[in-house]
């Protein structure tokens, strides 16, 4: 399966996308309205246990609202992706934001693929989809944390990768939602995973003490 990188990180091949979006400072990323995307369905509560690698175990509860295709599965399976592979960075745990979650099944709910620039408010993003059955919520955070092997400390640029290990990094919320539209109908509908991160990451000069390789 061949891939070309586009000049805005876009991953585009048969079967797969990814894209990231980076913030080129602080201050500019402060400027995003949060108010543009609301939701008001009544919300329904959950608990999900997280087992991570360590042996730790986490209770999570959840505040879905909206049209929502997300599991608590998915759930456990975000957190559980994201903070095993954050611990082996150095990074501690992210948390689980039922906010950020709605704003990023928001967006999934929309079926294109591109960046919600900044309007769902001050947040990192990553996007992947994939077909298949086997395309899960691992499998669309692996697409991002395997750009760790092209990440050079000596010239850092902003990636899938840096987002997930990005220290500042405290909260995250993510989504998914099957899509037609995204690739060709031969290849079924697509798994179009979103997540939100806060305080974003990818911020340009703050490299060094946010990524550890």
């Amino acid at each position: 399966m061949h891939a070309t990188l586009l000049s805005s990180l876009l991953l585009v091949s048969a079967g797969l996308l990814s894209s990231v979006t980076a913030a080129p400072s602080a201050e500019l990323i402060l400027d995003f309205s949060s108010d543009s995307f609301e939701l008001s369905e009544t919300a329904v509560p959950d608990d999900v246990p997280i087992v991570y690698d360590d042996g730790y175990t986490e209770i999570v509860s959840l505040d879905f609202a909206g049209d929502v295709e997300t599991s608590g599965a998915d759930v456990a399976a975000y957190l559980k992706a994201h903070n095993d592979f954050r611990a082996r960075h150095g990074a501690r745990p992210l948390s689980w934001d039922n906010r950020l979650q709605q704003k990023a099944q928001q967006w999934a709910n929309r079926c294109v693929f591109k960046h919600s620039g900044g309007t769902l408010g001050p947040y990192g993003e990553n996007l992947a989809a994939g077909t298949g059955s086997k395309y899960d919520v691992f499998a669309a955070v692996k697409s991002w944390t395997d750009e760790s092997k092209d990440y050079n400390p000596r010239n850092p640029q902003p990636s899938h990768f840096t987002q997930v290990v990005w220290k500042s990094s405290t909260h995250v919320g993510c989504a998914v939602a099957d899509c037609n539209g995204i690739f060709d109908p031969k290849f079924g509908k697509a798994h179009y995973h979103v997540c939100e991160y806060s305080p974003p990451g990818n911020v340009i000069g703050h490299f060094p003490q946010n990524v550890q390789a």
